[in-house]
């Protein structure tokens, strides 16, 4: 029995927290033992859901960069919060010895700090599963055991062309059992919601936080409501505490583009499958995101989405085929493209029913399973 701790700094759920909750419940309860290390709030509370063990883990909320803006937009290294951090690894590692852990895998930068000084301190394996970009020198100056990405672009940006062996792709997948439009009956959100059946309705599901660049898809949206006036948009995802500034800009936005009416923001919800059986098409706003979890929710739940041509997202979508990007910064083109495909319901079709064969032919949960388990395996202390 190999005993696993994950360690993540962030107790709202989003796309790193949901490729951990996918991993912890598929993996063999045979030959695994999960643990998660995390604060309390809606990832615990999911975590105890699944009857998988939980550590109340907290970390500060001290920010590793300043806000000093050197040349390339790299920003100065907080050396107060790199020490806290590694105080956190110091705490981290009794856990690591109370409960005779073998291998350690972090899922944020945090997680990534405190991990690998408590793994140094235990002698055990660490991997850093890498949600998010990161600069070069962060990877060499840590020195992880392992390193799994989950995108090309991701490993790329991070190495270019001269990756290190400890390094790997293990793409996000998805548990499509409970997304299966044809199969099952999904509860209609539109009335709890008080949405007519015939408006035009447009998801966004995201974390709320600024690398999210939600502001992408409100600036976008007045384009959209020229066509469509009765179309409404509905923007599912909590913010951290420390987010709530961003939080406030977003509402200032959407003020300011008058957009209040047609505007929803649900907060953080775990009936997703139910929000996407109500929703027309799916925008995914973000600049920055290495793989995005809801594109293939979507698209396994035969809805079109709309993203932006950046970071890992197209290697998740054939541009045409299984979904529609447009090139960063064109917020004209981003909303013109929502609207005709809100106002295309043969093309919506054709493109949701290829993204749904597309997402179940290649991103099962079962090979992403498999995958880490056969790393856990080759890494742990008793096959070394």
């Amino acid at each position: 029995m190999i005993r696993l701790l994950y360690v993540n700094e962030i107790s709202e759920i989003g796309g790193a927290e949901r490729a951990l909750l996918t991993l912890v419940e598929g993996l063999d309860p045979e030959c695994y033992h999960p643990l998660v290390a995390c604060p309390d709030g809606p990832l615990a509370h999911e975590l105890e859901r699944l009857g998988i063990q939980h550590i109340e883990f907290s970390f500060r909320a001290r920010k590793l960069k300043t806000g000093i803006p050197l040349k390339s937009a790299v920003r100065i290294v907080n050396p107060l919060a790199l020490l806290q951090k590694i105080l956190e690894g110091v705490t981290l590692s009794a856990l690591v010895r109370k409960h005779e852990v073998d291998i350690i895998q972090s899922f944020s930068l945090s997680a990534h700090i405190a991990g690998i000084v408590a793994a140094r301190l235990r002698c055990k394996p660490i991997i850093w599963h890498i949600h998010t970009f990161f600069p070069t020198w962060l990877y060499r100056f840590w020195l992880p055991d392992r390193l799994v990405f989950v995108s090309h672009s991701a490993l790329i940006s991070a190495f270019g062309d001269n990756s290190p062996p400890t390094a790997s792709v293990i793409s996000n997948a998805q548990d499509f059992a409970n997304l299966d439009p044809g199969h099952i009956e999904y509860r209609n959100l539109r009335r709890d919601l008080e949405l007519d059946s015939q408006q035009p309705v447009v998801l966004v599901l995201s974390r709320i936080s600024p690398e999210k660049t939600l502001h992408n898809i409100l600036n976008a949206w007045p384009h959209v409501l020229a066509q469509h006036p009765t179309a409404r948009l509905i923007i599912a995802g909590d913010s951290a505490d420390e987010q709530h500034r961003y939080r406030q800009e977003l509402n200032e936005l959407v003020s300011k583009l008058a957009i209040e009416d047609s505007t929803l923001f649900v907060g953080w919800r775990n009936d997703v499958a139910d929000l996407l059986f109500a929703s027309d098409v799916l925008a995914f706003p973000s600049e920055n995101d290495t793989a995005g979890r809801s594109i293939l929710e979507a698209m396994a739940m035969c809805k079109p989405v709309v993203a932006l041509r950046a970071g890992g997202v197209p290697e998740l979508i054939v541009d045409g085929e299984t979904g529609l990007l447009i090139e960063p910064g064109d917020v004209d083109g981003f909303g013109r493209t929502i609207a005709k495909l809100l106002g295309d319901a043969v093309m919506r079709q054709k493109i949701g029913s290829t993204a749904r064969s597309y997402v179940l032919e290649h991103f099962q949960v079962d090979e992403h399973i498999h995958k880490f388990e056969e790393l856990y395996t080759t890494i742990s202390p008793a096959n070394l």
